[in-house]
């Protein structure tokens, strides 16, 4: 029974354990531009929101960090999207995100 204990111990003390600090709100590593302009209109969905921040244009290339964890990926951080543009070319641009 000790031994059983003490490992328990040494594995939930154990450095790969990862805690992860998302913000309280989604965050953009951008400004927004103004509407009409290529980029991703709204924010990422996020939960049962089609998109947060509906109002708002993001440009292609802008990372969004959403207020959640990532239930597959060990990160301090919460889940990343970032804005793309899509093939084709007039596809226009959308939200990708990490699982």
């Amino acid at each position: 029974m000790m031994k059983c204990c003490f490992a328990l111990a040494l594995a939930l003390s154990g450095a790969a354990c990862t805690r992860c600090e998302a913000p309280l709100t989604t965050t953009y590593s951008c400004s927004s531009i103004d509407a009409g302009s290529e980029g991703c209109a709204g924010g990422p969905p996020f939960g049962s929101v089609a998109h947060v921040d509906p109002d708002l244009t993001f440009p292609v290339g802008c990372l969004a960090e959403l207020p959640e964890c990532s239930a597959y990926e060990e990160t301090t951080q919460g889940r990343m999207c970032s804005c793309e543009k899509l093939s084709p070319p007039d596809a226009g641009a959308e939200w990708t995100c990490a699982l």
